[in-house]
């Protein structure tokens, strides 16, 4: 197992003890923002039933506020953190129509074109290997699906060498991306860009293959 994997479990196994508490003011509003988005674009085909995937679904928050009210729809989350799949698991454990697996993204386990909606929260910056994982994304996306990436802003004054010291000792792998850098990676992988907007420190971009 490379290191770089290693020290991601080891880093959110720990935070998934305190995460949604230590994270509620934060994280809360973009929950919300994250599902309204969804929502706005696919609220009849989720009533009438599509394949979603949340991508390093961490305490899967969104996939029991989605699951919940979309029954017909059949969700999935994945993530490398036994610690987060755990909270996760407790959380949706009612939900039938939610499926939580321990995996790496680089080598996704469905077959070709066979989601209509991947998400990709809050993870970006965390990835070693992100175009293996957009490869996948990509091959498992249905012609015409949706994918939206909501992702923290890179800001230059968290660039200086205190800074990053400073916040290597809450996030051991922090690579932030500007939103030219993330509209470039749209391009790379022909995702047609829907809406893009900036909330909460966020990034949010939603594309189309």
């Amino acid at each position: 197992m490379p290191s770089f994997l290693k020290r991601s479990k080891k880093y959110f196994n720990f935070l998934s003890h305190f995460y949604d508490l230590a994270f509620c003011f934060y994280l809360g509003p973009l929950y919300r923002k994250t599902i309204n988005l969804i929502e706005s674009e696919s609220k009849d085909s989720l009533k009438n039933g599509i394949k979603f995937l949340d991508i390093a679904c961490g305490t899967g928050l969104t996939l029991k506020r989605l699951a919940k009210k979309y029954r017909k729809s059949t969700f999935y989350g994945i993530d490398v953190s036994p610690g987060m799949l755990k909270v996760a698991k407790g959380r949706n454990k009612r939900r039938e129509n939610v499926n939580l697996l321990l995996e790496n993204a680089e080598s996704l386990p469905f077959r070709n074109e066979f989601f209509d909606f991947i998400i990709l929260s809050e993870t970006l910056h965390h990835l070693e290997n992100p175009d293996r994982i957009f490869e996948e994304m990509i091959r498992v996306l249905k012609k015409g699906g949706y994918f939206l990436l909501m992702e923290p802003r890179r800001i230059e004054f968290c660039e200086k060498p205190i800074m990053k010291k400073l916040i290597f000792w809450f996030d051991p792998s922090p690579r932030y991306y500007s939103f030219p850098d993330i509209l470039d990676i749209f391009k790379k992988y022909k995702l047609s860009v829907v809406k893009n907007f900036y909330y909460n420190l966020n990034n949010f971009v939603l594309g189309k293959k």
